[in-house]
């Protein structure tokens, strides 16, 4: 596998695991909101908080400012309280991410070298260690009743 296909490879795992992260949350608000146990919570936080920073690197700063202010709020709410923020969030969540992967999806017919295709993705091995690990904390856990829609590694 060439560096090219490793970093293919990366965004569409991202892409699976952002929306099942996504999936998840919104499961556990479905259910009666996010009073689930706080570790799920605060992996959830950790996810999105990682998300979001590689969604917004090329976004304003006021931006991605309100975006951190708003994940820091959630962090200090009292759970079940954060509904409808986690609800906003979550929304905006999807669209950057959408917005994102569109974007990459119309760069792969131009067939970008792989030095694009580096600056395009933001990928890196520790951006590949440090998603993989924050997925692994949300998947463990998970309430009883909510499952991520990824079933991937």
């Amino acid at each position: 596998m060439n560096e090219t296909q490793i970093i293919l490879a990366q965004l569409a795992t991202e892409r699976r695991h952002f929306a099942a992260v996504a999936a998840a949350c919104e499961a556990a608000l479905s259910k009666g909101g996010l009073s689930a146990p706080e570790s799920f919570m605060t992996a959830c936080l950790d996810y999105l908080t990682f998300a979001f920073r590689r969604l917004s690197s090329g976004a304003s700063t006021a931006h991605a400012g309100d975006v951190t202010s708003r994940l820091a709020a959630l962090r200090s709410r009292p759970a079940g309280r954060a509904d409808s923020l986690w609800r906003e969030v979550l929304s905006e969540f999807q669209a950057g991410s959408q917005a994102r992967f569109t974007a990459i999806d119309a760069e792969i017919p131009r067939h970008p070298s792989v030095t694009e295709w580096r600056t395009l993705s933001r990928i890196d091995a520790d951006v590949i260690v440090e998603e993989r690990s924050r997925y692994d904390k949300v998947k463990a856990t998970l309430p009883p009743g909510i499952a991520l829609s990824d079933s991937s590694p």
